[in-house]
């Protein structure tokens, strides 16, 4: 269902959510996301590192569908994710994307008080749900995976199909089909991770996501 919500209008912007959507209330009792993540002052717990099952096979086509306030990569089965403090396989199906209207703020989260151009958010169900919005009513139910993308000055060859299809596919509900890499080109060749407990970054921002975030960028063009 359409949720109405807005970035830049007054009645709807994000300071206005609470008044639509309770659980969008920030508190230091709510588990809101997204934070600012400091290198300094993490506790460093000795969890396992990720398992990233089905990520270097890339898959037959991805679907890019503009979905009003972003743009959505829909992905085929075969993916999951374990590790961290995760006890279970996440099936990886979606992939979203949040950017500003300059290269100095786009991300959603903050790392060491610096916001990136753009964030990727890779999005796991827990199992036994068929979509997000039944994953997203219970606690845990869903994985994000936030990804720092920065500029340079060069072309990422990986991310060539998707800024091709975002350019196609300006309006809400325009999608295309696109030949991908494997999704594990799309990250960080280090996989160091903060993670946490938080919610959805838009209404109705409910607090069921477990949320990992890679310490490192990947890169691509200011053109892409």
């Amino acid at each position: 269902p359409h949720l109405n919500y807005c970035y830049t209008e007054d009645a709807c912007d994000p300071y206005n959510w609470v008044k639509q959507f309770s659980s969008c209330i920030t508190t230091e009792s709510t588990l809101q996301s997204p934070i600012g993540l400091k290198p300094v002052g993490v506790k460093n717990d000795s969890i396992s590192s990720l398992e990233l099952r089905g990520f270097s096979v890339p898959q037959k086509s991805w679907t890019v569908v503009n979905v009003r306030d972003t743009v959505v990569v829909k992905f085929q089965a075969g993916m999951t994710v374990k590790g961290g403090s995760i006890n279970h396989d996440y099936r990886i199906v979606e992939m979203r994307f949040h950017w500003g209207s300059n290269t100095t703020n786009g991300s959603e989260h903050k790392f060491d008080n610096r916001r990136f151009p753009m964030e990727m958010q890779i999005v796991g169900l827990a199992p036994g749900f068929a979509d997000v919005e039944a994953a997203s009513v219970v606690q845990s139910g869903l994985l994000m995976m936030g990804v720092f993308v920065d500029i340079t000055s060069d072309e990422n060859k990986a991310f060539k199909a998707i800024s091709h299809a975002v350019a196609n596919v300006p309006y809400p509900g325009d999608s295309m089909k696109v030949t991908p890499p494997a999704l594990s080109h799309l990250l960080p060749d280090n996989y160091t991770f903060y993670q946490y407990q938080g919610s959805q970054t838009t209404p109705p921002c409910r607090q069921t996501v477990t949320w990992i975030v890679f310490e490192k960028p990947i890169f691509i063009s200011r053109q892409q």
